[in-house]
C-alpha cells in the first residue's frame, strides 16, 4: 500500500512542479516548447 502512496504522491508532485515551473522559469518553457 505504501509503494501506491508514494506514486501517487510522486504524479502530483510532478503535475504540480509542471504546473509552478513555467511561472517561475520561462526560460525552461522556451527550451521545452510544449505549452
Amino acid at each position: 500500500m505504501q509503494f501506491n502512496i508514494l506514486c501517487v504522491l510522486t504524479l502530483l508532485v510532478a503535475f504540480v512542479a509542471s504546473a509552478a515551473v513555467p511561472e517561475v522559469a520561462p526560460d525552461v518553457t522556451s527550451t521545452h516548447g510544449s505549452m
